[in-house]
């Protein structure tokens, strides 16, 4: 059955989250204006390492993060989703808006390099099986067979299906497609909204000009906050900084490996990835830092600007799990804001007391997660009975439950 026809959808936030919601509700026939101050994917959606585990992988990948409640087991349901969607996703995206998003299937080892990591990881993968999920821990020998280029110091992984995308050229390609299906993109900074009874009516620029908005999605990362504020709730935020290094390296990896390095200094965690690309480069990182000089204003900030201690950081450590990468080359070093709401890691859903506003933030891993986001948005907006089961299905991580 044909959706029901939605007037003047307004979308914040030129990231992953924001234009796969344009995309998805286009290909419903339903158009939408994204607003997005800089650029498509300027912030933490260019800079992501575009990994897409599937269900087991992403029962590890969101170990941390995404731990509190029913937060975690939904993590792992989109998870699952976005995972199998790729499998057309990548084709549909260089049919309809020609961009190829480098859609690839590389493997990923979970290395352990200590007792303790080994430890946490068998504990994982034994509550991962318990869920039913396939998880299967190999032993460090098993490791090096597949992947020659690991340490001696690795003591056991767990081997992980995955895909991978590029991630600006991903983000690029939604608003393309979504553009060719009848979105359009504005670049302005939202300031304000003008709301009428229990109801957003217009979206108000820096420029002075209003949108008019008949439904409103907040998709802006961390920026999220901010706009919610705008409407009397207050969510809380935890901010970082992500960095990650591109580099070329002596020989090729044909998995690609991590493991989870001991945190000095300002770091406040990292997982040291990598990461194989289609281009022959490798993703090295990413590590969290934080600063007290972050703030939620849409200006240049220290969040664009890397790090000398953490590039460091991951080239002193990287090296412990792939050896080879003593002699690798720096091509770009990159840095991108993330913010986690308190321990769920997200924020979908519709925005208490307001009808026709709804938001979808996520800590990290957004890449990961966007296809079955893009669609939980889309039944929302939709109505009715897609949207019952949305609003159900995202209990754990709705904004209400910041409401006092």
């Amino acid at each position: 059955m044909p959706a029901e026809k939605v007037e003047g959808v307004v979308i914040l936030g030129g990231g992953v989250l924001g234009f796969s919601t344009a995309y998805h509700l286009a290909k419903e026939g339903i158009p939408s204006q994204v607003i997005e101050m800089d650029s498509i994917a300027a912030k933490a959606s260019g800079k992501a390492d575009g990994m897409i585990p599937n269900d087991v992988g992403n029962f590890f990948y969101g170990g941390s993060s995404y731990s509190a409640g029913g937060a975690k087991r939904l993590y792992v349901s989109l998870g699952g989703e976005s995972y199998c969607r790729f499998d057309r996703l990548h084709l549909e995206l260089r049919e309809e808006a020609g961009v190829d998003i480098q859609h690839t299937i590389c493997p990923y080892l979970r290395c352990a390099l200590s007792e303790e990591e080994e430890s946490t990881l068998i504990n994982i993968a034994s509550e991962a099986r318990n869920e039913g999920l396939d998880a299967k821990w190999i032993s460090g020998d098993e490791a090096r067979a597949l992947e020659n280029t690991l340490s001696a110091e690795v003591r056991g992984a767990v081997l992980l299906e995955c895909r991978q995308v590029e991630p600006y050229r991903y983000t690029l390609a939604l608003a393309q497609g979504a553009e060719k299906l009848g979105a359009s993109i504005s670049y302005a900074q939202a300031v304000g909204f003008r709301c009428g009874k229990n109801k957003v009516t217009s979206v108000i620029l820096s420029t002075g000009r209003e949108v008019v908005a008949g439904t409103v999605v907040i998709a802006m990362g961390p920026w999220s906050a901010h706009a919610a504020s705008w409407l009397g709730l207050k969510l809380p935020l935890s901010t970082v900084r992500a960095q990650t290094l591109k580099m070329v390296a002596p020989k090729r990896l044909e998995y690609q490996v991590a493991f989870r390095p001991p945190v000095a200094g300002r770091c406040l965690h990292a997982s040291m990835i990598v990461s194989p690309r289609v281009d022959g480069t490798l993703l090295v990182g990413y590590t969290e830092d934080r600063t007290e000089t972050w703030d939620d204003s849409r200006s240049e900030t220290w969040t664009d600007v890397p790090s000398e201690e953490i590039k460091e950081f991951i080239i002193e450590q990287a090296p412990r799990l792939v050896p080879i990468l003593e002699d690798a080359g720096l091509v770009e070093h990159r840095a991108a804001v993330l913010g986690y709401p308190p321990a769920e890691g997200m924020v979908i859903g519709p925005v208490p007391k307001w009808e026709n506003v709804y938001m979808a933030m996520i800590g990290d891993n957004g890449i990961a997660v966007s296809p079955a986001v893009g669609r939980i948005m889309t039944d929302l907006i939709v109505g009715g009975d897609r949207a019952k089961k949305a609003i159900e299905e995202v209990k754990s991580v709705r904004p209400s439950r910041f409401v006092l």
